[in-house]
């Protein structure tokens, strides 16, 4: 993300080949549609941004060499900090930001919805907290942090029309309304494909809430919010090819095999990671069964439908798919202070007018939304000082290999130690990340992590290499694979430790495994 970035300003256009991989290869001849380029420009723009600023201050260490690492002690090793792998504290520009959008999407603009509303429920604050930490499991610096952000101000938004004709039918949406959708729609397609999810709120939007309107000139500017929001999603680099493009990579067979987007299993709905979710979501449905039996009497399906339809998104989305459990807590959050206005309004109209009178009285809400994005700064700011700034951060269930990484930091400059590895490399796709960002040019991957990048048997035929499955040694031959840099547990990597006969190893550590076929010209025996 960062060194896309870094290439796209650098060149001030978008790449027409990859500049990383050997294997991402375009379609029909097009150049390849990387839809969340601006935010990779952002990200890239806020790390040096940073650099920038401290570069008078603090000048940049050069490397040290791989052979001076191994020389030194492991104390000695963690001084070197702003120019190795051991600590970068440019980092700290993309934590910034994504402190920032995060405390958008989850918390001030919730919290403006709340301050709109005709009466303001104190569970509704504790309620955007709940869902802000149900949705923590997923806070990692990337494009999707956008989509979140965005996602939450078009709802802010589409809620205030929904308060307005709560406060009365006849209220008027104006052509105003329809602008601001389709400048967001135009910023939103450039920075992350989540735009889709909230063209799709936008359809239901504008279906539910001409139920509940009168005017035709207003019912008229909601639809004209989906279709001109809609037509603005082409003003992008590469126009209806973008759509094209993410019909494909919504409907891959590799998606089926990413982790977060599959759905929950039964187990994981009581555990740790995701049970804050299920509360919260199952909390939203109870307060939607509420809201009918408070109203029963005055068929309140009209007033309720988009909540109806929202409330069953937010236990769909989350249900079926992790990588979406942040924005089922955010459309919740947003929900809750729309239901618990309809019930208030429909249960006593006179109070709930003069409490909309009240709410127009929020001087203090400027304050407040300057201390939830202050405190976010100085949380982020201070809690980035406590641990070394890494790229991959270290957890437990990816260790990243950062010491196979200054080995090959120290080969590529190195002519003889290149020679080991030289010719097509097979990496894991994680680790290609990191060759990526540390190798930058040098990397030539065989695969990573950006799977729509690469052809469906690209990812295929690295599953089969990797595990050792039925094929795998003529595969090594087809690409011509003269090592591989793969985790310690992989099929392969054991593989070619038990059998030094046909494989040297280069480096290994218990992260990683860099080894050298003996004979790459001929099929593995």
């Amino acid at each position: 993300m960062l060194k896309m970035g870094e290439v796209i300003s650098r060149d001030k256009a978008i790449p027409k080949k990859d500049p990383f991989s050997v294997n991402a290869q375009n379609v029909d001849g097009k150049p390849h549609v990387y839809y969340q380029w601006l935010s990779e420009v952002v990200f890239s723009r806020a790390y040096q941004f940073v650099f920038l600023s401290n570069y008078q201050l603090i000048q940049r260490a050069p490397l040290p060499t791989y052979a001076e690492l191994m020389k030194m002690s492991p104390d000695e090793r963690s001084k070197q900090s702003e120019s190795t792998l051991d600590s970068d504290k440019w980092l700290k520009g993309p934590m910034l930001l994504g402190s920032l959008l995060c405390a958008g999407a989850f918390l001030v603009f919730p919290l403006l919805n709340f301050l709109l509303a005709p009466k303001r429920f104190l569970t509704v604050p504790v309620l955007i907290l709940v869902a802000a930490q149900a949705s923590s499991f997923h806070f990692y610096l990337r494009p999707e942090l956008f989509s979140a952000f965005m996602f939450s101000l078009e709802l802010l938004l589409l809620n205030r029309i929904r308060l307005a004709v709560l406060a009365d039918s006849n209220h008027r949406v104006s052509i105003w309304s329809v602008v601001q959708i389709c400048a967001l729609m135009i910023l939103w397609c450039n920075l992350h494909c989540g735009f889709v999810l909230g063209l799709i709120v936008l359809l239901l939007f504008a279906f539910t809430q001409t139920l509940s309107l009168t005017q035709i000139e207003s019912k008229r500017n909601l639809w004209l919010m989906f279709g001109l929001g809609s037509l603005s999603t082409l003003m992008n680099p590469w126009g209806v090819d973008l759509w094209i493009y993410l019909f494909k990579l919504f409907t891959s067979p590799v998606g089926a095999r990413v982790e977060e987007l599959q759905p929950l299993t039964f187990l994981e709905l009581f555990g740790q990671t995701y049970s804050l979710y299920v509360v919260f979501a199952l909390a939203t449905l109870a307060l939607l069964v509420f809201a009918f039996i408070k109203l029963r009497a005055s068929k309140p399906l009209p007033v309720l439908f988009f909540s109806c339809v929202a409330t069953a998104m937010v236990l769909v989305m989350g249900i079926g798919a992790r990588r979406l459990i942040p924005f089922a807590c955010i459309l919740g959050v947003f929900e809750w202070t729309l239901i618990l206005s309809i019930i208030f309004s429909r249960v006593n109209s006179d109070e709930a007018m003069a409490a909309r009178d009240e709410k127009r009285s929020t001087k203090l809400a400027p304050a407040m939304y300057f201390l939830v994005f202050a405190l976010a700064i100085f949380g982020t700011w201070w809690e980035s000082g406590l641990f070394k700034l890494q790229l991959p951060q270290y957890s437990f269930g990816f260790p990243p290999p950062y010491e196979s990484i200054r080995y090959l930091q120290y080969a590529n400059r190195n002519r003889h130690e290149i020679e080991k590895i030289r010719g097509q490399g097979l990496n894991d796709p994680q680790f290609g990340d990191m060759m990526i960002y540390y190798l930058g040019k040098d990397a030539r991957v065989f695969i990573d992590t950006r799977f729509d990048l690469y052809p469906d048997k690209i990812v295929f035929d690295f599953l089969t290499m990797a595990n050792c499955q039925n094929g795998w040694e003529k595969l090594l031959d087809q690409y011509k694979i003269a090592w591989i840099f793969l985790p310690r547990h992989t099929q392969l990597a054991t593989y070619a430790v038990k059998h030094p006969e046909l494989w040297t190893t280069v480096y290994a550590d218990d992260t990683a495994l860099i080894s050298r076929r003996k004979n790459s010209g001929a099929a593995t025996k």
